[in-house]
């Protein structure tokens, strides 16, 4: 009797314990993936607001960690299935302030995650400027670049330094990718070819 117990607390710690190592692919608590609408409907829980739902895509807003971000919820055109996530931080207009926020999420997600499989840092010529035009320009023609991607066994995470929508400003971009209903996106438009 006492072996059988032994055995199933021992299963139930092996289950708890590989549930905790692969918490797949979440989004302040919810997985990466389902149908668009219990999706959405999810983040609005989390105190998102729906600004537009069109076809495969909807734009939310509301806050990430404390910060106002934009969300472009994405998923397959036939059975509306959530492939990915594009969280877009308030434009910043300053490179030290962007760099700063950029380092600030990439250990955060060092700590939760482990090395990023991939980590792109280069600033051109390696001279840095604080003209935020100069950098801008830098970013757009692929001069400047940092990025770093995470692997989980669900998908992979991107953080990267982007563009903001002023030629003096930028945006950090944090990129969830749920990799099996991406594959399941491509089988289906291949289908179409």
């Amino acid at each position: 009797m006492k072996k059988i117990i032994a055995f199933i607390l021992f299963a139930i710690i092996c289950v708890i314990g590989a549930s905790a190592q692969d918490e797949g692919l979440v989004f302040k608590g919810v997985p990466i993936g389902g149908e668009l609408s219990s999706f959405i409907s999810k983040l609005k829980s989390k105190d998102f607001t729906i600004i537009e739902k069109d076809g495969s895509t909807a734009l939310l807003t509301g806050k990430f960690t404390g910060q106002n971000v934009k969300l472009l919820v994405m998923s397959t055109d036939s059975d509306k299935m959530v492939y990915g996530l594009g969280a877009v931080f308030d434009e910043v207009d300053t490179w030290q302030t962007i760099l700063s926020q950029y380092e600030n999420y990439k250990d955060l997600y060092t700590e939760k995650y482990g090395e990023p499989e991939q980590c792109i840092e280069t600033y051109g010529n390696g001279v840095y400027s604080a003209n935020s035009q100069i950098n801008h320009i830098g970013l757009e023609s692929g001069e400047i670049v940092y990025k770093s991607v995470f692997m989980t066994e669900k998908g992979s995470i991107i953080i990267n330094i982007a563009n903001g929508q002023s030629y003096s400003s930028f945006n950090l971009t944090i990129i969830y990718r749920n990799e099996d209903n991406i594959k399941a996106n491509r089988e289906a438009m291949k289908d179409e070819i």
